[in-house]
């Protein structure tokens, strides 16, 4: 799911960390930890510690449940396999909604049981973050991201998707989003082309790809993953660049000529 915000809204957004559907199998239940334990997939990098940090710790100490933190990124191959073979390095998963909609028609992932949790927790949890099989985890932002040595404050720079898009009145290197795993820069390529925000949904594919033609040839590098993100700004390899938040954040608290505008940010649920 996919939003498409201004500044003054980004600021009053919150956002919430909650696991994501446990595993199962059409033959039968696939485990990866024992009785009393409990296999938590968190992601790598940062967002992994954090999540540690933040929930799984607490959790422990709550609960007295054991939870092994998995630290990795798994592609819905991967987990269908885990399943299939009964050979489950993961109870919990962290997926994102294009990956969990095939798996749940395959019977991959477990219900989850909402009458299980608390009146209160259930009541906090946005109604478009439930699913049968699984529930938005966190809200993260992509937003254009500049090096500030190619676009210092007091120099003009792009604000807006469509002056992203206008190469001569701003030249520099570009970086987009592939859009391999479905959440790719449709939205912004709609409003690069004039469209409006209140007009973009449902999004006119062709329109998106017939301005993603124009951009193209000036984008360096499609990235796919945060790490990527990370490389394409410590390299220099772009001047402006598409990028989730934390990986920008995670940058500036280093000290990278790195600076986040986020006008025109587009919030998702993982």
């Amino acid at each position: 799911m996919s939003i498409l915000i201004n500044r003054r809204h980004f600021m009053q957004a919150t956002s919430s960390v909650i696991a994501v559907g446990a595993m199962s199998s059409i033959s039968g239940r696939a485990r990866a930890a024992s009785a009393g334990e409990l296999r938590v997939n968190v992601s790598g990098g940062n967002f992994g510690e954090a999540v540690t940090k933040a929930y799984v710790e607490p959790f422990m100490a709550e609960t007295g449940v054991k939870v092994i933190a998995v630290p990795a990124d798994f592609s819905s191959t991967q987990i269908a396999m885990m399943v299939d073979t009964k050979n489950v390095s993961a109870d919990v998963v962290n997926l994102g909604q294009t990956n969990v909609d095939p798996l749940t028609a395959k019977g991959y992932l477990e219900q989850v049981d909402y009458s299980l949790w608390k009146k209160e927790e259930l009541e906090a949890i946005s109604d478009f973050a439930k699913h049968a099989n699984g529930f938005a985890s966190y809200v993260y932002s992509t937003n254009m991201v500049y090096n500030t040595k190619k676009f210092p404050a007091d120099k003009p720079r792009p604000t807006t998707w469509a002056e992203f898009w206008d190469v001569e009145k701003f030249p520099g290197v570009r970086s987009l989003f592939t859009g391999e795993y479905g959440n790719g820069p449709w939205e912004e390529a709609l409003l690069a082309d004039g469209v409006p925000m209140d007009k973009l949904y449902p999004l006119d594919v062709d329109r998106v790809f017939a301005s993603l033609d124009k951009i193209k040839p000036h984008i360096r590098k499609w990235w796919t993953s945060g790490s990527e993100i990370l490389q394409i700004m410590r390299d220099n390899v772009a001047d402006v660049v598409q990028s989730y938040d934390g990986r920008a954040l995670s940058l500036i608290d280093e000290g990278a000529p790195i600076e986040i505008n986020r006008n025109q940010a587009k919030l998702t649920t993982d």
